[in-house]
C-alpha cells in the first residue's frame, strides 16, 4: 500500500479542500472517454440518476429501467475534455426532466445542500494502530476520486494537526469513543461524523467497521450514539471504493427526500436580517432552489424581515431537515406567543398558545 495514494485521499477529503455543503454540477457526468459514445451517455446517466437519487437502486427501477433506454431525451449536450492526465466524456442532463423521472418513478430526489462529513479512520498494519495521516497505509488503485465526484458526497478527513492529536488517539477509534472525535470534529465545518477502523483478517481479505454519528450542539453532554453502523470485508482493491459507496447509500437514505408531482404541503418561513430587498431576493432564490420545493411566494417584508410561503412536493418534515444544511439560514429556536395573564381565582379554559412559525437568521 503506497503513500501515493495516502495523498490522494488526503485531496479528496482535507477540510481546506471542501468547505461548503453544496454540491456542484448534480446532474453533469464524466465517463472514460474510450468507451463508445451511446455507452458513455447510458454511463453518464446512471451517474446522474444515481447522484441525484442518493441510491444505487434507483437503476433497478422499472421505469427507471425503461427509460435508460432513452437517453437523448433527457440529454442537453455532451462533449470531451482533459483532465488529471486522461480524457473525459462529460454530459449534461436535464434537471426537470431528470426529476420529473425520478418522481415518476416514485425515488426521491437529493438537492445540492448535503451534509459534510468528517471521517476519523484508524488502520492496522503490523500489530501497530494509527489514525490515517500522510504516512499510514492504504490501498493502492481505489478510485477513491471517481467515487465521491459520482456520487456527490461532500466529505473531509481532519488535519491530524497538534490540536487533533491532542483530542484523539487511535484507541478512541479502535474502542468506539466518540466523545473525543466528536470534541475534535467541533472545528471543522462538518454536519455528520464517521468513526472507522481498517484492519486485516486473514490472506488478503480485509474488514472496515464504521459507525454515523450526527453532529449537534443540541446533544446531552456525554451522550453519544451512533444513528448506523456497518461492517464490511473484501479485498483492499475493492473494500474502500464499497465502502465509500455505502456510506452515500446511507446518508441518501436518510437525507433525500420523497416528492410527488404536484405540491402536497405548504408552510410559512420567516427570515430576519433581511436589511434591502437584494438579501430578501438571495433567501427567496435559496428556498426555490431546494428539489422539494414547487414555488416560493413572498407574503410580507418588514423591520428587516419577511415570510415567505412555500409549496413543498413532500411532507414538510423533510423540508425542515433539508433547510437545516443550508449554511445561509440558522435556526432560531421557537419561540410562543405570550398569552394573557391569568385572573387569580379564576379558571382559564383559553386554548394554549400556537408556536410560531419556524424563523431563521439570514448570515449573508
Amino acid at each position: 500500500m503506497s503513500r501515493r495514494v495516502v495523498v490522494l485521499l488526503l485531496v479528496l477529503l482535507s477540510p481546506l479542500q471542501l468547505l461548503a455543503a453544496e454540491v456542484a454540477n448534480l446532474y453533469t457526468a464524466r465517463v472514460d472517454a474510450s468507451v463508445k459514445l451511446q455507452s458513455g451517455l447510458s454511463q453518464g446517466f446512471d451517474q446522474v440518476l444515481v447522484r441525484v437519487s442518493g441510491q444505487r437502486a434507483a437503476l433497478s427501477n422499472a421505469l427507471v429501467m425503461a427509460q435508460r433506454q432513452s437517453v437523448k431525451q433527457y440529454l442537453v449536450q455532451y462533449g470531451y475534455i482533459d483532465d488529471g492526465g486522461k480524457r473525459w466524456l462529460e454530459v449534461t442532463f436535464n434537471q426537470e426532466a431528470v426529476d420529473r423521472l425520478l418522481r415518476q418513478a416514485n425515488l426521491p430526489i437529493w438537492g445540492s445542500l448535503r451534509p459534510m462529513t468528517i471521517v476519523w479512520l484508524a488502520a492496522e498494519q503490523d500489530f501497530e494502530r494509527e489514525l490515517v495521516n500522510e504516512q499510514s497505509p492504504l490501498l493502492e488503485n481505489a478510485n477513491l476520486r471517481d467515487v465521491l465526484r459520482q456520487r456527490g458526497i461532500p466529505m473531509m478527513q481532519p488535519l491530524l494537526d497538534l490540536d487533533d492529536i491532542m483530542l484523539v488517539d487511535a484507541a478512541d477509534i479502535w474502542g468506539n469513543f466518540p466523545g473525543p472525535a466528536i470534541e475534535a470534529s467541533s472545528r471543522y465545518s462538518a454536519d455528520q461524523m464517521v468513526m472507522a477502523k481498517l484492519y486485516e483478517i486473514g490472506g488478503d481479505e480485509y474488514q472496515i467497521q464504521w459507525s454515523f454519528y450526527q453532529l449537534s450542539n443540541k446533544q446531552p453532554t456525554g451522550i453519544h450514539k451512533a444513528w448506523y453502523q456497518n461492517q464490511l470485508n473484501g479485498s483492499l482493491d475493492t473494500l474502500l471504493p464499497e465502502w465509500l459507496e455505502q456510506m452515500a447509500d446511507t446518508l441518501g437514505q436518510q437525507f433525500a427526500t420523497q416528492t410527488g408531482l404536484s405540491a402536497t404541503d405548504s408552510v410559512q418561513v420567516k427570515i430576519y436580517n433581511l436589511t434591502d430587498l437584494a438579501r430578501v431576493l438571495k433567501a427567496e432564490q435559496s428556498l426555490a432552489s431546494m428539489a422539494m420545493v414547487s414555488q416560493v411566494a413572498l407574503q410580507d417584508f418588514s423591520a428587516n424581515q419577511a415570510v415567505f410561503s412555500v409549496n413543498l412536493l413532500g411532507a414538510a418534515a423533510d423540508f425542515y431537515q433539508a433547510l437545516a444544511l443550508d449554511k445561509q439560514l440558522q435556526a432560531l429556536e421557537p419561540a410562543f406567543a405570550e398569552s394573557e395573564p391569568m385572573n387569580d381565582g379564576e379558571d382559564d379554559d383559553s386554548e394554549p398558545s400556537e408556536p410560531e412559525m419556524p424563523a431563521y437568521m439570514w448570515q449573508m
